[in-house]
């Protein structure tokens, strides 16, 4: 890194490398975007016209070769997340990779012998802990307001919220899966936080494929050029349940498509000592169910003893987007913080591929 300046590598110039990481690490002081790599020449360009990159590749090894890049975020689709971290890796560069990071635990756990030898920083971007209200539930656990836990459910229903239908997100062999795949990471990933995962002991998954009872499909914050028309073949709702650590159990229901009038993400924590809900919304839908996100605390006898509310104007999505940009350079400049690591990777994946595994019929 000459003089300390770190360079950024973009490898997939998609909606979320514009519209999130670009603009968060430009925010930082000496991080400035080295090179991009997207295979369609019109992304590109506009990149290198919006950005002003100097270099731009339709390789990403290309990229990953070139010696003005010291860390590589990787937004690309999710059957290459695992080579293209294994290849960064063993190249001497940090990795920020996009959900999910690997299709098995087996994948995980062979980039973090890599990155152990070559010295590197590898996260996943698991971008919603670093959103205020899932760091507000964790600060008021972390004081034992409510005991030990329990049990948690967790949501992210979406009304109509299916990315791009019949694209690569919704092909199973180019996804890995469907909503689990999409949506599950980052609220299996906030329940690992919660809990302080130690070892899973059951897992049952239940899917849906709802398709064709739904005719609005699109996520309406998502759009592009493609004018896809195969048809989904993965899931696009679930109902999960965990037994994890002491007997602990977490329910999770993720959903693309919902008879819900608009979106909402919804945690209920129940410990010994009494319960913390969380009414939020993660992502980048506009189509909020609440009207007021907010942090409730209850005792034993389900009186409020403490309630926290959030701005609602505020894009806390983007936010969260460039504090997870800042732990990045902090990790590789050699700050030792542990708000998010390759284990929380490894772990979620391992979930995720079991419920897979126990998925009822």
């Amino acid at each position: 890194m000459k003089n300390n300046r770190i360079g950024i590598g973009i490898i997939g110039c998609g909606w979320i490398a514009e519209k999130a990481h670009i603009s968060s690490f430009l925010k930082i002081d000496d991080v400035y975007i080295a090179a991009v790599c997207d295979n369609d020449v019109q992304t590109i360009n506009k990149f290198k016209e919006k950005f002003q990159v100097k270099n731009y590749y339709n390789n990403p090894e290309h990229l990953i070769n070139d010696d003005n890049v010291n860390a590589i975020v990787i937004s690309t689709p999710n059957s290459t997340h695992y080579t293209l971290s294994e290849k960064a890796l063993l190249a001497g560069k940090h990795v920020l990779c996009e959900k999910p990071i690997a299709f098995s635990s087996a994948e995980v756990d062979n980039l973090i012998r890599i990155l152990k030898k070559t010295n590197t920083i590898f996260l996943p971007a698991f971008v919603n802990r670093f959103r205020n209200d899932v760091q507000c539930v964790k600060d008021i656990l972390d004081k034992n307001l409510i005991g030990e836990i329990i049990s948690i459910n967790a949501q992210w229903i979406r009304r109509a919220g299916v990315p791009r239908p019949g694209s690569w997100f919704t092909q199973k062999d180019k996804a890995g899966g469907g909503v689990l795949m999409d949506l599950g990471p980052h609220i299996i990933d906030i329940i690992l936080m919660y809990i302080k995962f130690e070892k899973l002991n059951s897992a049952q998954l239940y899917c849906k494929y709802d398709y064709d009872k739904y005719p609005q499909l699109n996520a309406n914050w998502y759009s592009d050029n493609s004018r896809d028309v195969i048809f989904p073949d993965v899931e696009s709702s679930v109902i999960a349940e965990l037994n994890l650590n002491n007997d602990l159990i977490a329910k999770i229901e993720v959903s693309w498509l919902s008879d819900i009038k608009n979106d909402m993400t919804f945690f209920i924590i129940n410990g010994e000592n009494g319960s913390i809900e969380m009414k939020t919304l993660f992502g980048f839908s506009t189509n909020r169910l609440w009207s007021v996100d907010e942090v409730l605390v209850k005792n034993s006898t389900g009186e409020i003893i403490k309630k926290v509310e959030f701005d609602i104007t505020r894009n806390e999505s983007i936010h969260a987007f460039e504090r997870m940009a800042h732990f990045f350079i902090s990790s590789i400049r050699g700050n030792k913080i542990s708000a998010l690591n390759y284990i929380d990777a490894y772990n979620t994946t391992l979930l995720i591929e079991e419920l897979y595994k126990h998925q009822k019929k």
